[in-house]
C-alpha cells in the first residue's frame, strides 16, 4: 500500500510515528557536509550544454565531445548537448545552463592576462552555478580541434569541482593549467580516471544521506518502510533531491500480540 492511497484514518494513525522522519531530516541538517564557500560548481542533475553553430565545424565537434567526456564522471551530474551543427540553434535555449562560444574569456581574479578559455557564471541562491558563459579566445578558435577540446574538457572540470592539477604529469590530465592557446601534441584532451575521481569524490562530499523510518497504518495492521532520503548540501544549506523506500514487512497486532 502506497502513501497515496491512504485513507485519513491512516494518516492520523501514522502521525503518531512522526518523530521518525522528523529525527531523520534532523539527522541530515546536523551532520551534512557544507563547504565554507558557495559550492560554484554545478548541482546535481542533467545539465543542458549549447555550443555555438558559429564555430567552425571541426572546432564546433571538438567542443561537443568535451562535453560529453564528462559523462560518467560522477552519478550526479550527466551533460546533454546538442550535436548537429546545421540544426542547433543560433542563440542558447532558455533551459541551457552552459553555453560555448568565441569570445573574449574573462581574466581571472587578481590577474590581467586573457586566458585561453574561461567562464563567467551566475549562482542560484544556494551557491551552485545556474548559468554559465564558456568564452573560448580566438587564438583557441584557430590552433584547431584538439585546443578547442582542451579548453572547453577543462573548464567544465572545474564547473564539476575539480582545480588546476597534474595527477602525474601533463599527458594524464586534462586539468592541468599552464598550457599555451596552441595546444602542444603531448596534452590529453579528454578528462583521465584520475580526473573523473577528483570528480567523484567531490560530490560524494556534497551529497549527504539520511534515514528514517515510515509507519502506515490499515486495522490493526502497519506497513514498515525504511526511507533514504539524499541532500545537496553547500555553504546555502541542504536541499532534498529524491528518497528511495524500501519495504521491510508487515506486523500486525490482535489482543496486544504483534507478529
Amino acid at each position: 500500500m502506497t502513501p497515496t492511497t491512504m485513507t485519513r484514518r491512516v494518516y492520523l494513525a501514522a502521525s503518531l510515528f512522526l518523530f521518525f522522519p522528523l529525527a531523520g531530516m534532523a539527522q541530515c541538517f546536523s551532520q551534512c557536509t557544507l563547504g565554507s564557500t558557495p559550492a560554484n560548481t554545478l548541482k546535481p542533475g542533467t545539465v543542458r550544454v549549447w555550443v555555438d553553430p558559429a564555430l567552425p565545424p571541426e572546432q564546433f565537434n571538438a567542443a561537443v565531445a568535451a562535453v560529453q567526456s564528462w559523462n560518467g564522471a560522477t552519478s550526479w551530474v550527466s551533460f546533454t548537448v546538442n550535436t548537429d551543427r546545421s540544426t542547433s540553434p543560433t542563440t542558447p535555449p532558455s533551459d541551457a545552463v552552459i553555453g560555448v562560444k568565441q569570445g573574449t574569456p574573462p581574466a581571472p581574479p587578481g590577474s590581467t592576462e586573457t586566458p585561453c578559455a574561461n567562464y563567467s557564471f551566475q549562482r542560484d541562491s544556494q551557491g551552485n552555478i545556474a548559468r554559465a558563459d564558456l568564452f573560448l579566445d580566438p587564438s583557441v578558435v584557430q590552433a584547431g580541434g584538439r585546443s578547442v577540446q582542451f579548453g572547453v574538457a577543462h573548464e567544465i572540470g572545474h564547473m564539476l569541482g575539480s582545480p588546476d592539477t597534474d595527477c602525474q604529469d601533463r599527458s594524464s590530465t586534462v586539468m592541468q593549467d599552464g598550457f599555451p592557446c596552441a595546444l602542444p601534441e603531448e596534452a590529453r584532451v579528454t578528462p583521465a580516471q584520475c580526473d573523473k575521481d577528483k570528480v567523484s569524490q567531490f560530490y560524494a562530499s556534497r551529497v549527504n544521506p539520511a534515514q528514517n523510518y515510515q509507519y502506515y497504518y490499515y486495522g490493526q495492521c502497519y506497513d514498515v518502510y525504511l526511507v533514504t532520503s539524499y541532500y545537496w548540501c553547500t555553504s546555502g544549506g541542504c536541499t532534498h533531491m529524491y528518497s528511495t523506500w524500501q519495504y521491510l514487512g508487515t506486523q500486525c497486532c490482535f489482543l496486544g500480540i504483534c507478529g
